[in-house]
């Protein structure tokens, strides 16, 4: 096994031009390549280092231009592999379009793929990273985004050969995530009803640990404390929201409606958490993110646990640090603690639908204020 803390770029490209290359020498049932990745992006080629002379001995000259991921995906469908490319559906990506820009590159990116007869596919909690070629396997903490690839290279990549142990150890991993996915629409949003939410027990027991006498008497947050704060515009749902979500039938189901607040709440603490990780981006060393950052979205270290809630622990501590601005620390504490307050409600199963609802969207509406 090798382990790579540098390279991904050229990394990933090989092992997929490589597969194409050497396709006569793979048999023909095991001709198949994998991409599993949490978050996705349409990765141009042109740092991969092959030649266009190499790549249409890869993929054959059929091809008119090879320029993006989505471009060497569809050329070795084309040259005979089975192609499945299967990414995150979880709250996380339950934001509206005018929100986050990346979804409607992710959705442009996968109806390409469709079109060229690749298998798009989602699942939920998807936490591991995955390319899987006849060849070898490369796994670890490489997000297969722009930042993934080519921005910082502190990720650890491992690559694993075909007929290790190791190698087989992923593909069974592979195989139950594929097991539990379905396929990517981006006309009709994922059913709610399939949604269940990431590891929470860890993260109950951290609100708990946190508790403090003001909060335990707390109930829910006044609604005059968003006095000036704006309304949150009409939502233009992304092709990733559940229909429940988009016809607003989820509050016919008491289930379903438990469902949504969870995902609302989990939605919004993972957007805080990238507000504040974003923020200390260019003012703290690489070394003091990357920490900063695994305090925030800690491993858990069962087999069976995919995505995790980010640490509110972990992104207090970094908005109290030195390097964070502020007056950004003045307006996410405060939200930070009605978070702790209600998260410890919609995560449990004792709600108050109404007043819970209520709550999320002035959070919702503090958040937007700073995020704008």
């Amino acid at each position: 096994m090798a382990v790579f803390h540098s390279g991904q770029s050229r990394l990933v490209w090989h092992v997929l031009f490589e597969a194409g290359l050497r396709m006569d020498a793979i048999p023909e049932q095991d001709r198949e390549v994998i991409l599993i990745s949490p978050w996705i992006r349409d990765l141009t080629t042109s740092q991969s280092g092959w030649c266009d002379l190499a790549v249409n001995a890869s993929l054959g000259s059929g091809m008119s231009s090879v320029e993006s991921l989505s471009d060497v995906l569809i050329g070795l469908r084309r040259r005979g592999f089975r192609v499945v490319v299967l990414t995150l559906s979880t709250s996380g990506k339950w934001l509206n379009k005018k929100k986050d820009k990346h979804l409607d590159e992710e959705i442009h990116m996968f109806e390409q793929l469709k079109k060229g007869g690749v298998e798009c596919r989602l699942a939920d909690n998807v936490h591991m990273k995955y390319l899987k070629t006849p060849l070898c396997v490369l796994s670890g903490s490489l997000n297969f985004s722009y930042n993934g690839v080519h921005g910082r290279t502190q990720e650890a990549t491992n690559h694993f050969l075909a007929q290790t142990t190791d190698y087989e150890g992923c593909r069974r991993g592979i195989d139950n995530l594929l097991a539990s996915s379905y396929p990517y629409d981006t006309e009709r949003g994922p059913s709610l009803t399939n949604w269940r939410p990431p590891e929470v027990d860890w993260f109950l027991q951290e609100l708990d640990d946190a508790t403090t006498p003001d909060e335990a008497q707390s109930s829910h947050l006044e609604s005059d404390s968003t006095s000036d704060v704006p309304e949150v515009e009409p939502p233009e749902f992304s092709g990733h929201t559940p229909s429940e979500i988009q016809d607003g039938s989820y509050l016919d189901d008491q289930v379903n409606t438990q469902r949504f607040l969870q995902a609302k709440y989990i939605q919004l603490l993972q957007r805080l958490g990238t507000f504040v990780l974003n923020t200390l981006q260019s003012r703290v060393d690489d070394e003091t993110h990357i920490a900063l950052e695994a305090a925030m979205t800690p491993s858990l270290e069962a087999d069976d646990i995919g995505e995790v809630l980010p640490s509110i622990k972990g992104i207090k501590n970094a908005v109290e640090s030195e390097s964070f601005p502020p007056e950004s620390r003045r307006s996410v504490l405060p939200i930070l603690q009605s978070m702790r307050i209600t998260g410890r409600r919609c995560l449990r199963e004792f709600s108050s639908v109404e007043s819970d609802l209520n709550d999320l969207r002035i959070i919702e509406q503090q958040l937007e204020f700073i995020l704008r």
